[in-house]
């Protein structure tokens, strides 16, 4: 797959931020295009991406002029190289300094672990700790509402300056990183919905015969809209948080599609033409 010169990641643009918090009225078109993005995927081309992240969406540039200065300086200051079967490898170029402003549209890349959507039903183990979507916790068939799970935590990361799921090695005590993460979305969402707990192959390991979490201690104290109170904003979290809510939800069905959610109205929408 060959994609036009890109810049930044989303996650090295949040950096260039105060608190290393992206604000809202820049992550709304940022959302907008990675959600279009998501909606060719998912209905046009029925692929699932898998493994959306920050580190994943890149930026394209404003003015393409600058490659022309990053050439010459590659030529005047080579960048850092090693030799491998003869060949020289350069380490990439994929910041240059530029405003948050000189940089262009959101790009979904890394497709190395999409798969077909339109196949035989998905049930094997994806995404990065912390973006794991309850389904694939619990070893439960998966679909396309788990790149909105995706595109959920990675937006509060942008806005809060952490996922709502984040964990630290310490905190999991004797279980494992899936049963810390699953106390965080039960912190974070409240208990699952019991026919959601009968559809996974794993549940037993995290979850009793009447629906209990065996690992109560790894439930966190701090629920969606507790956390969306330390977020310094405008008058336009409530409209955020409802958005973020209406991707993570424990049922896959119950998550709003890329398509649907392009018409929430927190996102910019197109104003009508003039008559």
């Amino acid at each position: 797959m060959v994609f036009d010169a890109l810049c930044a990641t989303l996650w090295m643009l949040k950096r260039r931020f105060e608190g290393n918090t992206i604000p809202l009225d820049v992550l709304k078109p940022v959302s907008k295009l990675i959600l279009e993005g998501l909606q060719y995927l998912h209905t046009e081309c029925h692929v699932i991406h898998t493994d959306l992240k920050s580190d994943n969406i890149l930026l394209a540039l404003r003015n393409l002029s600058i490659l022309e200065w990053v050439a010459q300086d590659e030529m005047d200051n080579p960048s850092p190289r090693k030799q491998l079967d003869g060949r020289d490898i350069y380490l990439s170029r994929n910041y240059w300094g530029l405003s948050p402003d000189e940089l262009g549209r959101s790009i979904i890349t890394d497709f190395g672990l999409a798969v077909r959507g339109d196949g035989p039903p998905n049930s094997h183990c994806i995404q990065p700790e912390g973006y794991r979507a309850p389904e694939v916790c619990l070893g439960g068939d998966w679909s396309y509402s788990v790149d909105v799970w995706n595109l959920g935590v990675m937006l509060w990361d942008l806005s809060y300056g952490r996922g709502p799921f984040d964990t630290s090695p310490d905190s999991c005590g004797s279980g494992s990183a899936d049963e810390a993460h699953l106390g965080k979305i039960i912190s974070f969402l409240g208990p699952p919905p019991p026919n959601l707990l009968g559809r996974g192959k794993e549940t037993s390991r995290y979850f009793d015969a009447k629906g209990q979490f065996k690992f109560p201690e790894l439930v966190g104290k701090k629920d969606l809209v507790s956390m969306a109170k330390e977020i310094d904003d405008d008058d336009g979290m409530p409209q955020f948080v409802d958005f973020i809510s209406r991707m993570l939800r424990w049922r896959p069905e119950d998550r709003t599609t890329a398509q649907d959610l392009l018409s929430h109205p927190w996102l910019p929408q197109m104003k009508p033409a003039n008559g």
